[in-house]
C-alpha cells in the first residue's frame, strides 16, 4: 500500500467516524457545558463525559515568576514532570525549546 493509498484511507475513515458521529444525536454540551464534540481537524472526537477531557497544560504554566521566560529551574520541574508521568514527552521538549527561546 503507498503512503498516498494509507493517507486517503484515513482520510475516509476520519470522514465515516464524524459522520456517525452527529448521527448518533448527543447533547451538543456535557455536564460542565463543555462542547461534547470536539472537531479542531476534520476529525470529530466525541468527549465521553465530563471529566473525561483533560486539556494539555499551557507550557507557559511553568514560567512561575510570570516573566514571559522559561528559566533553567522551570525547564527542569518540565523534565521531572515527565518523568513522573505528569506531562508527555512533547509538552516536556516545548518547555525545553521555550527555555533554549
Amino acid at each position: 500500500m503507498s503512503y498516498r493509498q494509507c493517507m486517503w484511507g484515513i482520510s475516509t475513515v476520519g470522514k465515516v467516524v464524524e459522520q456517525y458521529t452527529w448521527q448518533l444525536r448527543l447533547p451538543g454540551k456535557d455536564l460542565d457545558g463543555k462542547p461534547r464534540i470536539a472537531d479542531g481537524d476534520g476529525i470529530a472526537i466525541v468527549d465521553m463525559g465530563a471529566y473525561e477531557y483533560v486539556p494539555p497544560p499551557d507550557p507557559w504554566a511553568y514560567d512561575e515568576n510570570e516573566d514571559g521566560k522559561i528559566q533553567k529551574s522551570e525547564a527542569i520541574d518540565a523534565v521531572q514532570d515527565y518523568f513522573g508521568k505528569k506531562i508527555s514527552k512533547g509538552q516536556a521538549i516545548e518547555v525545553v525549546m521555550l527555555y533554549f527561546g
